[in-house]
């Protein structure tokens, strides 16, 4: 401990003591001149006590507030105790400590409780103030409680926990092994009332030689169920296949049929052409003077009338082709019918016999 700095804690409005490093350094004064306050600053940091604000004195207001404060300044840690009034700004109860001038905790003082933090960086305790009024320093404590204190220095209460965990630890072994000595025995003696295993040596031989033939077995039976399962997939996409190959074999006998249709309806949009001309013609005629004029226009009519004829009957045709592909078409459903049908009764018949009549294999139900 290097320094110690109080701010309006009873009879110190602000008092900053510079201690010896390494040696003894000793506070005198007159009575009520505030070396009992010192110790009690002291055990306020150490111990959070006392609590309330009976100890605060109000000699000046500070920045932040009617601030009481207790400062211990270690090597390169500073622990710091405040608290201010509970009115105006939110009240302070707290717990700080500094490293090399940086915040490094920040808590609130609850209760009597001292943060670990601060008990770790002061590392004192009540033991390590000692007042003027106190008995002396152990001698009136008995040899049990100066044990504890002398344990409690030392750390020494690790070391008696220690050996009673050995102690314990010690004491289960030799029940394990007095209980591990009992069993054999037991089992000594169960032994000695065996017959002579000997003769069944070969048996036991032959039945761990059965047991891996066994074994191996098994592996090539799931084997075998894996490659019979691969089998079934491959089965079902050549179904699959063939039916995608019959259904473009109808579709490609289907395509001269949509051919014509595509035909016949490039003959409409000529016929609706044809048509449009006549309605011109006609009206060109009906201007025209003069009936060899009227002649001529009638012979060009005779002969689109003529076409027009043809491809009527070529219309008919494509219409008896369409009628021709919707009939096709219901077949080619009545046929999809009977297939699924069939398979339906082949699965039946299958399930029926349990033999596959393409390779002979026995089928699972």
């Amino acid at each position: 401990m290097n320094k110690i700095t109080i701010d309006n804690f009873q009879a110190h409005d602000h008092t900053e003591m510079l201690l010896h490093p390494t040696g003894v350094s000793i506070i005198k004064g007159t009575s009520n001149s505030g070396k009992s306050s010192i110790i009690r600053a002291l055990r306020w940091v150490i111990e959070n006590r006392p609590r309330g604000f009976g100890f605060r004195s109000n000699f000046k207001e500070l920045k932040s507030g009617n601030l009481t404060s207790v400062q211990i300044d270690l090597d390169n840690i500073s622990v710091i105790r405040e608290r201010n009034k509970l009115t105006g700004d939110k009240a302070v109860n707290c717990y700080r400590i500094l490293k090399d001038g940086q915040q490094v905790f920040f808590g609130e003082a609850l209760n009597t409780d001292v943060p670990n933090e601060v008990k770790e960086a002061l590392n004192m305790d009540s033991l390590n103030i000692h007042g003027q009024h106190d008995k002396f320093f152990m001698l009136q404590e008995t040899a049990g409680e100066r044990g504890r204190m002398l344990n409690d220095f030392c750390d020494m209460s690790v070391i008696d926990r220690t050996l009673s965990k050995i102690d314990s630890k010690f004491r289960k072994t030799a029940n394990d092994i007095k209980q591990t000595e009992s069993d054999i025995s037991k089992l000594a003696d169960k032994i000695s009332t065996l017959p002579d295993y000997e003769p069944y040596l070969p048996i036991i031989q032959n039945l761990e030689n059965d047991i891996q033939r066994l074994q191996r077995l098994n592996s090539r039976f799931s084997e075998l169920k894996s490659l019979k399962e691969k089998h079934e997939i491959l089965l079902q996409e050549i179904t699959n296949l063939s039916v995608w190959i019959l259904i473009q074999d109808r579709i490609a006998a289907i395509l001269p049929d949509i051919t014509k249709l595509r035909e016949l309806k490039n003959f409409r949009f000529d016929i609706n052409y044809q048509k449009e001309n006549k309605i011109i013609l006609q009206t060109e005629v009906d201007e025209t003077e003069g009936w060899s004029e009227v002649l001529k226009g009638c012979q060009f009519i005779l002969l689109d009338v003529q076409t027009l004829t043809a491809k009527i009957n070529l219309r008919n045709g494509l219409k008896t082709l369409k009628n021709t592909y919707v009939a096709h078409s219901s077949a080619i459903c009545d046929l999809d019918k009977k297939e699924q049908k069939a398979r339906e009764e082949f699965q039946k018949l299958l399930e029926e016999s349990g033999t596959c009549p393409l390779c002979g294999a026995t089928t699972c139900h």
